[in-house]
């Protein structure tokens, strides 16, 4: 029991670092949940994916671009 409470602190702590980082927005769901009003995304019970993956690509090259610019400024500043 004590290791399924420890699951769940550090799912809370990696959505809220992620958050801090600026690479998830705090209220998740609900900003999912708006991506399949728009059409972006589908749902599938506690599951969503994208609709297209014409925008999947796109989006995951444009986070590789992303994360390695920011990685690369951390690295400057120490």
């Amino acid at each position: 029991m004590w290791v399924f409470h420890f699951s769940i602190l550090q799912h809370i702590h990696l959505r809220y670092l992620l958050y801090k980082k600026d690479l998830l927005p705090k209220k998740l769901v609900h900003f999912l949940k708006e991506a399949t009003k728009q059409n972006i995304l589908e749902s599938d019970g506690g599951s969503w994916r994208f609709r297209h993956r014409i925008i999947q690509d796109h989006l995951a090259k444009h986070w590789v671009v992303e994360y390695s610019t920011r990685e690369e400024e951390a690295v400057q500043e120490i």
